[in-house]
């Protein structure tokens, strides 16, 4: 008996390949969302997504049937969920080295100022001792 041998009439069946998506890219482009958007999903919201450790890097794969079910569950509630608040709000705190660079720069403007103003005695000349 002979397997993968078509049968006449039958539709040709799609490869499994098509059913996997093989990078963040493809992952994101399928949600119709940004890379950033599905990688906080995978990690915040428990979006399906396999994972291959490499020795230098990884490489990242989730299957169509899977990201469907987990949006019918999941994904929807989070499009009907209010933006964060603390999100938009204070975007300085998401990225503390921002807030750190300016206050040192203020911090070395304010010591040039300072340096550069303050009242600095002037030397005395001989001559105007003896006058």
């Amino acid at each position: 008996m002979r397997e993968n041998v078509p049968t006449p009439g039958a539709e040709p069946r799609e490869p499994a390949t098509r059913e996997r998506l093989d990078s963040w890219k493809e992952i994101a482009s399928y949600l119709n969302r940004s890379v950033r958007t599905v990688t906080r999903w995978e990690r915040e919201e428990g979006l399906p997504v396999h994972r291959h450790v490499h020795s230098k890097t990884g490489t990242v794969y989730a299957f169509r049937p899977e990201i469907d079910a987990w949006w019918a569950n999941r994904g929807k509630q989070i499009e009907n969920e209010p933006p964060r608040a603390d999100a938009s709000a204070k975007p300085w705190l998401r990225r503390p080295w921002i807030t750190g660079t300016a206050i040192g720069a203020l911090s070395l403007l304010a010591a040039v100022a300072w340096l550069s103003f303050r009242s600095v005695p002037h030397p005395v000349s001989p001559r105007s001792l003896t006058a």
